[in-house]
């Protein structure tokens, strides 16, 4: 029952204008040993839309402005695991970020709590963090919907929500739809690493299929770990995913957005493909150029 729900709450990218012939799309290309994959051209690459080969236009490295609101589980589930282990997870993600990312650092342990506001300088945060005490009930849900709602308003072109929680958390049927359609309002890309602890089984599966619907869902990822300790090397993994993304500009019929079957012709990689988007073309009179649909 929960599968069937998390699959309709999951919004379809959203629609666009008519097209006139080209998407573009964000595609992270990172080794297997987590390091960023360089100078890939069109030639690299092959694409698929709804099973129709398209053709690559154009590939650049994606340097748009980058907002990453991170979320740790600081409830009394993980007691004092939270400053053991993920304040030096969280600390060690900040500074794996590539230069153009803003980093916000909320905490979901009894009432969903922005820690580190975005310009904050990495002492500060550090120290902010240490202070908090770990207690009360696991609100991640909550936490998402805030800290989604704050990077929409912040307005940056790529918007990233990381996740470290354990499976204890609080929820009911209306959160879970709430969450989602927040998630997908603010076009945000949710990054997961859940803690496969703190919950009763059935809690555990709820959870595991909950966010795993929502990374997977929205163009992001979901992994699962079995002790707060991992949680450092999986954090490090998404700041790779970050700082190794190329916008990637191809032929489309498309009405909307899509997640395009994207292939790269490089051995030992891994690939991560977001929502596309519409380019617009702008005609001027001295030039043709192409833009990104507005966000």
């Amino acid at each position: 029952m929960l599968a069937m729900l998390l699959t309709l709450a999951v919004a379809a990218p959203a629609a666009g204008a008519a097209n006139d012939g080209a998407r573009s799309v964000t595609v992270a290309v990172y080794t297997k040993k987590s390091a960023s994959v360089e100078n890939l051209t069109p030639d690299d690459l092959s694409i698929k839309e709804d099973g129709q080969k398209q053709a690559v236009l154009a590939v650049e490295r994606d340097h748009r402005p980058l907002d990453v609101a991170l979320i740790i589980d600081s409830s009394a589930a993980l007691g004092p695991l939270y400053r053991r282990d993920l304040v030096d997870a969280a600390m060690g993600f900040w500074k794996a970020l590539p230069e153009e990312a803003r980093l916000s650092i909320w905490t979901s342990g009894g009432t969903p709590s922005k820690i580190v506001d975005f310009g904050t300088d990495y002492e500060t945060g550090e120290h902010a963090l240490q202070m908090v005490a770990a207690g009360g009930k696991n609100y991640t849900l909550d936490t998402i919907i805030e800290a989604s709602r704050d990077l929409r308003s912040e307005r940056a072109a790529r918007r990233v929500v990381a996740i470290v929680s354990n499976t204890d958390v609080e929820g009911s049927t209306t959160l879970i739809q709430r969450t989602f359609k927040v998630v997908g309002r603010a076009r945000v890309t949710p990054m997961v690493v859940l803690i496969k602890a703190g919950g009763k089984p059935a809690q555990t599966w709820d959870s595991e299929t909950l966010f795993e619907k929502m990374g997977e869902g929205y163009g992001g990822t979901y992994e699962d770990i079995l002790t707060p300790m991992a949680a450092a090397k999986r954090l490090e993994r998404v700041a790779v995913d970050l700082g190794s993304q190329y916008q990637v500009r191809y032929t489309s019929a498309a009405e909307k957005a899509t997640f395009p079957e994207v292939k790269v012709k490089r051995k030992d990689v891994k690939v991560r493909v977001g929502a596309s988007q519409k380019v617009r073309t702008v005609h001027s009179s001295a030039r043709h150029t192409a833009k990104l649909e507005s966000r």
